[in-house]
This record gives structure tokens, sequence and C-alpha cells, in this order.
């Protein structure tokens, strides 16, 4: 089937603009490359969300995932879901949101340690145009363990890394508080002799301030919960994830 020349398909997105035709001009986007580079960029730039306080920007195998133009700079939350390795999105000039979560899915072989996942938490922050905005931190990890990885457990330097680099953080911010919840499945292994009193020790400068809510889930990786450990509840409200 041949395509309609570039020259119409402007013509033709031109005359939706004009016309404010939003529900066509996504459909045309859905029409080939071709339709989608020429049409996308008008829908972009005709967007307007004045009251968005939440915004959560995962990526695609479709492009680049920065942050959309038409994003207010009174953004309140914003929520990254990634893989650690995840190149950077640009997240403009101006958006000064004070919470920030950064949901991290860890998987594959070999899992990234928990140096590599926090230097991409630091990443993440930095790259935000007014980092000192931030109040609230959330940081969730997902770890999922290969079938067939031999059975392992995280030592206590792993913990001991993950914690350092937050009271880092913290004390750079002067953050009103931080929520950490980490989710490690495996197929077998019982967690709770072994993990506690790593937790414990890796996590007790950290919530001796007062500012943390640690919680810690081993699972099976069949929806059922091998061990949950809450290690202190804040004294200031926070949604918990």
């Amino acid at each position: 089937m041949k395509q309609l020349p570039s020259e119409m398909v402007h013509l033709v997105a031109g005359i939706l603009r004009d016309a404010s035709d939003f529900p066509t001009l996504l459909e045309c986007c859905l029409v080939c490359h071709t339709w989608n580079n020429i049409c996308r960029p008008i829908v972009t730039h005709l967007l307007e969300c004045p009251n968005l306080e939440r915004l959560e920007l995962a990526p695609t195998l479709a492009g680049p995932w920065d942050i959309p133009s038409w994003i207010p700079d009174g953004l309140q939350e914003l929520v990254l879901r990634v893989e650690p390795g995840t190149w950077m999105p640009d997240l403009g000039t101006s958006i000064r949101p004070s919470r920030l979560t950064i949901d991290i899915t860890n998987h594959g072989y070999p899992n990234a340690t928990y140096l590599e996942v926090m230097a991409w938490v630091e990443i993440s922050i930095n790259c935000l145009p007014f980092p000192g905005a931030l109040r609230h931190l959330t940081v969730r990890i997902n770890t999922y363990l290969p079938a067939f990885e031999p059975l392992h457990f995280l030592e206590l330097d792993d913990y001991m890394t993950m914690s350092a680099a937050l009271l880092q953080i913290h004390e750079h911010l002067n953050l009103e508080g931080i929520v950490v919840n980490i989710i490690y499945t495996m197929a077998q292994g019982d967690a709770r002799d072994l993990e506690l009193p790593k937790l414990d020790v890796a996590f007790s400068q950290l919530l001796d301030t007062g500012l943390f809510h640690v919680t810690f889930e081993w699972s099976d990786g069949h929806e059922q919960s091998l061990m949950h450990h809450v290690f202190r509840s804040l004294d200031i409200s926070m949604p918990l994830l």
C-alpha cells in the first residue's frame, strides 16, 4: 500500500490542529512511524495540564522518556520506574517536586549491586532542576533472582552500602523523611534468622534519626511473603507504599 507524501500528512495534521481535534490527532499517531513523528509533537505542544500534581515516568521501547514540556512547574510528586542502568531522562529545567519516588526493578543475571542501585538513585536526584526542593524520598527496590542462580543471601556490606548512601542523601538535602521498601524474591531459603541481624545493624543509624521508615520483604516469587519486617514507623505523616 502506498503511503501519503509527508507534505500531505503535515497538511492533514495542520487542519486537525487548527480544529483542536485531539481525538483524531491521537489516532493519527497510531497510523505509522511517519504519522506519529509528525502528529505527536503537535499533540504535545497543545496539551495543557496546569493543575497536575503527580507524574509517573517509565522507559518504553518507543524512544526517549524525557519529561513532557507541558508538565507544570508546580508538580508536587514525581515517580520514576526504572531498572539499574536505565538511561536517565531529561527532567527539564523548571519542575521542583517535593516528593520523589524511585521504583527500581532489579533482575537479570547478574543482578546489580546495591552500590549500583544507589548510584542511580543519587543520579536521579541530581538530575532534578531543583533537588533542594525535595522533602520526602521513597526508594523501592524489587530484586528478582533468576531460577538458575545459586542460593544467595545478601552480605552485611550490601546493606551497609545502601544505608550509608541514604544517610548521605539525607544529610545533603536535609530531607524530612525517607521511606525504604526492599522486596527480595528468590525461589527458596529461610531469610528471617539470617537477614534480620544484618538489617538491624545496617539501618540502626538511619532509624536513630527518626526520619526513616524501612521495610524488608522476602518473597518466594509466587506472591507469598516469607518475611515482612517493619523496622520503625515515622512519627511524621508520610504516604507509605
